[in-house]
């Protein structure tokens, strides 16, 4: 294995949008561009930033990651999550993904797959769970490090007992990834993990970054926190519910992405051409009024 893992300086100067690949390779995914074009499109569109996690997918969000950091020249950000678990009696339909994602398709079942991701997975914070998880990662990323690595959604009593911070922090001693901190779901988690000075990097939603003291968040930042967006739009919605307006989707995109107290804004489709869209859309905010088409 050969580390693409970007040195640290560079995580400052990575372009604002990032790609989120809860979805890359996933059984419910709809309207999908193939996992591999995907990820091509988002480098060609200057994106560099990608969260991924190890259960995304089962496993093949990073595994079309991997594949894909191989074949690259470009020099990328990997962000992945490790804690969470699938329970034992979802390994059968893995063991049948394929047949699974074609009858979905047929059958119109994304409902009944964000059904499931709406389940609150157990979760396993132990040293030896981390390390073995990460391990196992790395493989799939084909790589020898990870830029930032985070507890998949800790409560704040595991951030206050320190101790799974502690293994993340013995890996980032050792040179396995550049960043650590926490995937936070809540105010109270995100206030445990600023109180950590260990923790130099958070996912959160807008809300929840919102919801804690601003000027603590700036000394936070000041001292090199590095804060990523997820969720702009509103998070995982109902497969009835009414389509997004392009406009509610812009709007909501360019306001986050300007954000002083952000770093990165990661978006989550799987299409191309949506991802191209909102690429554009926020270059176009940029660019002085005269130069937008």
């Amino acid at each position: 294995m050969t580390s693409t893992a970007q040195t640290d300086a560079s995580i400052s100067k990575i372009a604002r949008i990032g790609l989120g690949c809860s979805r890359l390779g996933s059984i419910g995914a709809q309207d999908s561009t193939p996992p591999e074009k995907l990820l091509q499109t988002a480098a060609e569109a200057g994106i560099t930033f990608y969260d991924t996690a190890d259960i995304y997918a089962q496993g093949d969000s990073e595994r079309h990651i991997g594949k894909f950091l191989r074949s690259s020249s470009g020099n990328l950000v990997i962000c992945t999550k490790v804690g969470q678990y699938f329970p034992w009696y979802f390994k059968p339909a893995f063991l049948m993904k394929g047949l699974i994602k074609a009858l979905l398709r047929l059958a119109g079942g994304a409902s009944a797959v964000r059904t499931v991701r709406a389940r609150t997975l157990p979760q396993d914070f132990s040293s030896d769970y981390i390390e073995r998880k990460f391990r196992e990662s790395l493989e799939r990323l084909q790589t020898d490090s990870a830029n930032i690595l985070l507890l998949h959604s800790p409560s704040a009593d595991v951030l206050r007992r320190k101790d799974a911070i502690s293994t993340l922090h013995a890996i980032k001693q050792r040179g396995a990834a550049k960043r650590i901190g926490a995937a936070c779901d809540d105010i109270e988690a995100l206030e445990a993990a600023l109180d950590d000075d260990r923790i130099d990097a958070v996912q959160v939603t807008l809300g929840v970054l919102d919801g804690v003291d601003p000027e603590r968040l700036r000394k936070r930042r000041a001292a090199g926190l590095f804060v990523i967006a997820r969720e702009i739009f509103g998070g995982a919605r109902p497969a009835d519910s009414v389509p997004l307006s392009p406009e509610f989707v812009r709007d909501r995109l360019i306001r986050a992405a300007s954000r002083p107290d952000v770093d990165v804004v990661l978006v989550g489709t799987t299409n191309e051409s949506r991802l191209r869209r909102l690429v554009n859309d926020y270059r176009a905010s940029k660019r002085p009024a005269s130069d937008v088409a």
